[in-house]
């Protein structure tokens, strides 16, 4: 009984394991073609089709970072002008 309770447990585990994302932890971002979905769907009106979109093509795009960890060093000029460190 044990036995077929991890073995199911333990199937259970691998295949949901297989719906997890990595979509956070990349510098990625996937986002809709809408030139090839506008010029498909143009072609489809032409020839009388309707589409419905399941899994609409996707564009990947780089992510733009919001800010920056780069420190920039201190200059002698900013301490001789009397600006203050900013700490």
């Amino acid at each position: 009984m044990n036995k077929g309770f991890f073995a199911s447990g333990l199937l259970a585990t691998c295949l949901l394991s297989g719906c997890a994302t990595t979509e956070l932890q990349s510098n990625t971002v996937r986002k809709v073609d809408s030139t090839q979905v506008t010029a498909v769907e143009r072609v489809a009106k032409d020839a009388g089709v309707h589409i419905i979109w399941v899994n609409p093509p996707t564009r990947v795009r780089e992510r733009k970072l919001k800010y920056s960890m780069t420190v920039k060093p201190k200059r002698d000029e900013d301490r001789s002008q009397g600006v203050p460190d900013r700490r």
